[in-house]
């Protein structure tokens, strides 16, 4: 089973994300702030993450310019789901090394399950 762990600040929608993906057979823990989330991912090593970019304490960047710029975490794939959909924001994310960009107020949870699936899929060569 695959493990993603969610960073995402809004608890509700963050739980509800969990809850979806738990529903989908994947295995997913949330963490609402960038530190919480940079030391779970340390000591877990996550398969994949779901990066909010507004997030209370470090930006969404900065944690995926952390992540790509480590060795032991730069081929985790991440999927960044934010508010934030100018097209700036989206190709500063993808330059940093996110795999791919949603707009919350534009995806369903059903398109997230399956871009996460079709990721963990390409990673793993099946």
């Amino acid at each position: 089973m695959s493990n993603i762990i969610v960073i995402e600040d809004d608890t509700l929608l963050g739980n509800f994300l969990v809850s979806s993906l738990k529903n989908a057979g994947l295995d997913a823990t949330l963490e609402v702030t960038g530190t919480e989330a940079l030391t779970h991912i340390g000591l877990d090593n996550p398969d994949l993450i779901l990066l909010d970019i507004m997030l209370p304490d470090i930006s969404g960047f900065e944690i995926l310019r952390r992540l790509k710029r480590s060795a032991s975490t730069q081929n985790i794939p991440v999927i960044v789901v934010s508010n934030l959909g100018g097209r700036e924001d989206i190709e500063r994310a993808l330059e940093l090394g996110a795999s791919h960009y949603f707009i919350k107020a534009n995806v369903l949870p059903e398109d997230i399950i399956d871009k996460i699936k079709e990721t963990l899929n390409s990673k793993t060569g099946e």
